[in-house]
């Protein structure tokens, strides 16, 4: 029973988390994709995309839908990268 407590505790305070975080404009996950090939190119060259795209960083720190896009874009990324070494 603990376990299941800690779980739901863990849950709740991460939407608490995430709603102390809403900003006045915050991107949707449309606006999100539209600027994720160019955040995951930026991490690939080793730069830092939150100081250009910000509100992408802020969006992917919320929703996991597009984090996991986000990775799915980085393996692509990586395997064009290699199949040019």
């Amino acid at each position: 029973m603990g376990g299941k407590t800690q779980t739901k505790a863990n849950r709740v305070a991460n939407m608490i988390s995430k709603i102390a975080r809403t900003q006045e404009h915050e991107l949707d996950c449309e606006e999100c994709y539209e600027h994720l090939d160019h955040y995951a190119e930026m991490l690939q060259n080793g730069e830092d995309p939150s100081a250009v795209l910000p509100q992408v960083k802020e969006h992917l720190e919320m929703c996991s839908c597009c984090t996991e896009e986000l990775g799915a874009l980085i393996s692509v990324l990586e395997g064009q990268a290699e199949a040019q070494s």
